[in-house]
C-alpha cells in the first residue's frame, strides 16, 4: 500500500521514448508509456534484466540522454513494467526539472 501512495504523489505525463534497461545479467529495451517524478512505467520488447540494481537509459525532449538508477515496482503479462527511480540517484532531478518545466512550473 505504501508503494501505491509513493508512485501516486506525482503527476504522470504521457510520453512515449526509447527506453534501454541495464541489469547485472544483461540489457533490454522499450518505449515509456508515461513518466513522473518518482519513476516511470515502459513497455519493453525483453525480459527485465536480473539484478538488484537497474539503470534506465533515455533522452528527454530537448534534453541530452539520462541515466537514473531504478528499481521494478510492479510489471502485467504485456510487457509493461513500472520503474521506481532511486531516491539516492542525483539524475533523477533532470526528470522531476523537465516535468516542472513542461506543466509550466518553473
Amino acid at each position: 500500500m505504501k508503494m501505491l501512495n509513493e508512485l501516486r504523489r506525482y503527476v504522470r505525463i504521457p510520453l512515449v521514448i526509447e527506453v534501454s534497461v541495464e541489469g547485472t545479467n544483461g540489457r533490454c529495451s522499450g518505449s515509456s508509456r508515461e513518466i513522473s517524478g518518482g519513476g516511470m512505467s515502459v513497455q519493453l520488447t525483453g525480459q527485465v534484466p536480473s539484478g538488484d540494481e537497474l539503470r534506465l537509459s533515455f533522452g528527454l525532449p530537448e534534453k541530452p540522454p539520462v541515466s537514473i538508477g531504478a528499481t521494478v515496482c510492479w510489471a502485467n503479462d504485456d510487457a509493461l513494467v513500472g520503474f521506481q527511480f532511486q531516491d539516492s540517484d542525483p539524475n533523477r532531478q533532470i526528470a522531476k526539472d523537465w516535468i516542472s518545466s513542461f506543466l509550466g512550473l518553473d
